[in-house]
């Protein structure tokens, strides 16, 4: 499964779901320069942003990897930074933090409100009371941060005191701001902190992150449109259909057994009566639901020949009408001058035809009356020409 190509999201390969380079060359627990239009701050430090995927190191493949146990939230990739302290003294320290750079489609206008938008969750080796932030930097040139160095910036969106984090559950995190000036690049990790510890402090963490968007606050969004409710006729099939959005949008569509029969916008069914459930991804990963139910009815339809020729031959000797959905039928056969000359009431599919009798060559007339299944009725009159 591959990303949605997001129109209106401006982060390219928002979910990490496409590589830049094929899988088998991606390295160790996976690097983030690997992931299609993502890159590091930290660009001196090789080792620096993971890309978790299943193309990682054999032993560790989603949800099971080295910082931890944790399920995509969105197809089968996300991304990991982390942080390390070693605080001997103020002149003796180590600090290394992680951060990754996500390629935007197109600058922000300056005075435009903009919407940032991803998900998170802590990893399994961090510590339990992990109350650091995490911040969005928009910069109009590309940021380099040093490895272990005070970035010394103001990053724009800072989601600070994330100590309500779980090592099991995603938490969404979102913020709206509007640039003074025309910014190309977004670099995302923890910037804000003044990194000023008391002596001999230890730990490490790390985020794990999926799902990034970046949008225009007044992008329009639209919800799941499954269509209304379709009769069709027995025998038929029918198409559901949602409106197109642009190739934004992705769609699931759904049995009543539960099962994902299409992924595409519109799809085939029979005349089965079902409900039909349509699950819509938007281009900030927001699910919408919608239903559809499909009803079977009866469309009769009564067609009468208006010529036979009963001379024996083999072809045509039968005069009989042809009907769809009709179950019960009565047919009255009249001479110009109505007399009655052949009739028939009964079950359509027991229908012989009328093969002429002793009637001379001519033309006559009918009526006939067709009932469906429900009760449903369907009349036609007309003429019959019989040549021998």
């Amino acid at each position: 499964m591959t990303a949605p190509i997001c129109a209106q999201n401006l982060i390219v390969n928002p979910s990490f779901e496409e590589y830049s380079v094929p899988c088998e060359d991606i390295i160790g627990q996976g690097r983030i320069y690997d992931s299609y239009g993502w890159e590091r701050a930290t660009r001196n430090y090789n080792g620096a942003s993971d890309l978790i995927s299943p193309c990682s190191i054999t032993g560790y493949i989603p949800p099971d990897v080295v910082h931890g146990f944790q399920q995509p939230l969105y197809g089968f990739n996300y991304a990991f930074i982390g942080f390390d302290l070693n605080w001997f003294s103020q002149s003796n320290h180590d600090f290394l933090i992680e951060s990754i750079q996500p390629t935007l489609k197109e600058p922000l206008v300056l005075g435009k409100c903009y919407q940032i938008d991803l998900s998170i969750s802590l990893a399994d080796y961090s510590s339990t009371d992990w109350s650091f932030g995490l911040d969005c930097y928009f910069s109009a040139e590309e940021f380099t941060m040093e490895v272990y160095s005070p970035p010394g910036i103001t990053p724009q969106i800072s989601f600070s005191s994330l100590d309500t984090l779980s090592k099991t559950e995603w938490r969404r995190l979102k913020s709206s701001f509007t640039p003074s000036d025309t910014l190309k690049h977004l670099t995302i990790g923890w910037l804000s902190s003044n990194w000023v510890f008391t002596d001999h402090s230890f730990f490490e963490s790390g985020f794990f992150i999926d799902n990034v968007a970046l949008y225009p606050c007044d992008a329009p969004v639209y919800v799941a449109d499954a269509g209304a409710d379709v009769s069709v006729c027995k025998g038929d099939s029918v198409e559901l259909s949602t409106p197109y959005r642009n190739d934004e949008y992705m769609y699931w569509w759904v049995n009543s057994f539960g099962d994902t029969i299409s992924t595409e916008r519109t799809i085939m069914v029979d005349d089965s009566p079902s409900t039909y459930f349509l699950a819509q991804m938007d281009f900030k990963f927001d699910v919408t639901w919608d239903t559809v139910s499909v009803f079977n009815e009866s469309c009769l339809e009564l067609e009468l020949p208006n010529v036979f020729t009963p001379n024996g031959d083999g072809e045509n000797d039968v005069w009989i009408p042809i009907g769809k959905d009709i179950e019960e039928i009565d047919l009255q056969v009249y001479s110009r001058w109505g007399k009655l000359v052949w009739s028939y009431s009964g079950r359509f599919d027991e229908l012989e035809g009328w093969n002429g009798g002793a009637v001379p060559e001519g033309n006559y007339y009918l009526v006939a009356k067709g009932i469906g299944s429900d009760g449903k009725t369907v009349e036609e009159k007309g003429s019959i020409t019989l040549l021998r």
